[in-house]
């Protein structure tokens, strides 16, 4: 069964109305270790796209508009969604208040705003892929304790090139970090989050013949990634070896 999104927004012209949805992302990971929904929608003005994340108890949505310096955005969110389940969906009925404010590098310019959200997500058959992969190592906030989990795989193809994304949770030292990893030929390449005040933010890559592998419906991969510009002047590494096979991944 294909996931399915049903979702009616009130507010500005051309915001307003059933939105189609083009990707689905079900049980995507979060830093806390629990998962969440992303949903990537077109309203019917063709310039503005959702961009919305749905958890227990909690919806945000992005509208957006352009690119680099005519990028405009606005943020919006509610509490009102029931029966969640990161791999199954939920029901979502709630007014949105607006959280622009919070991110003051955003423009809102003359975007419009949505003041509510209701309607439905089934996740359907999506499913998350599976992996092998380990990472270990050590780093500026401690040991690397081996696989990612909770972890999604996803194949992702562009007219610049193909690529695997494998966003998990990973267990450093006492505290649990987020690491995006994009797999592309000859090329790992991973950022790291960590919750805290202030939050903390790295990058490790290594590009060279043969760390990378990738097939039409996964990767094998294996290297040695070298943090880029580290703080302290000391470049940390991360071992990261293993097979990812990728889920199913909605477009609409």
């Amino acid at each position: 069964m294909s996931a399915t999104v049903k979702l009616t927004l009130v507010g500005s012209s051309g915001l307003a109305g059933l939105v189609p949805t083009t990707e689905i992302g079900c049980d995507s990971p979060n830093l806390d270790g629990s998962t969440s929904i992303f949903v990537l929608a077109q309203p019917s003005d063709p310039n503005v796209e959702f961009n919305m994340q749905v958890s227990k108890g909690k919806i945000t949505v992005g509208v957006y508009s352009g690119s680099g310096a005519a990028f405009l955005g606005r943020d919006f969110e509610g509490t009102g969604v029931t029966a969640f389940s990161g791999a199954k969906g939920a029901q979502i009925n709630t007014k949105l208040t607006e959280t622009t404010a919070n991110n003051p590098g955003e423009n809102p310019g003359t975007l419009g705003a949505i003041t509510s959200i209701k309607g439905s997500i089934d996740c359907g058959g999506e499913t998350t892929g599976s992996s092998t992969v380990t990472f270990s190592g050590t780093t500026a906030d401690g040991v690397i304790n081996g696989k990612a989990q909770p972890f999604r795989v996803e194949c992702d193809t562009a007219s610049f090139g193909n690529s695997v994304l494998f966003p998990g949770v990973v267990k450093v030292g006492s505290t649990k970090a987020l690491f995006f990893t994009t797999f592309t030929p000859d090329s790992i390449n991973i950022f790291e989050s960590i919750a805290g005040a202030p939050p903390i933010a790295r990058q490790y890559q290594v590009k060279a013949p043969g760390v990378s592998t990738l097939s039409a419906t996964g990767a094998v991969v294996t290297g040695d990634a070298v943090e880029q510009s580290p703080a302290t002047g000391v470049a940390h590494t991360v071992h990261v070896t293993g097979k990812v096979t990728c889920g199913q991944t909605v477009q609409q």
